[in-house]
């Protein structure tokens, strides 16, 4: 079954699986009718883009903190926000 760009209501909750299988392979937003007045759409979810150098670095220093036995985990929030100064 082809959705297409509009539905009605119990179209959409008819549906729904097919309707958001469509709109993630497509990338093409669903708007949902109810009566002749558009009541929603449904539309794909952000495309995550690559992370930068700096997350990248960021996740790095928290796995090598992960191996050193040194580093322990702070207790609670209050004791962090006091070794940062907080």
């Amino acid at each position: 079954m082809t959705i297409t760009n509009t539905v009605s209501v119990s179209e959409a909750r008819a549906n729904f699986t097919k309707i958001g299988r469509q709109v993630s392979e497509t990338r093409k937003p669903v708007t949902v009718f109810k009566g002749s007045t558009p009541y929603l759409v449904i539309s794909p979810a952000p495309i995550a883009e690559a992370p930068n150098a700096e997350t990248l670095e960021a996740f790095s220093d928290l796995e090598n903190m992960r191996k050193d036995p040194a580093c322990k985990p702070h207790e609670s929030e209050g004791e962090l926000f006091a070794a940062l100064g907080l």
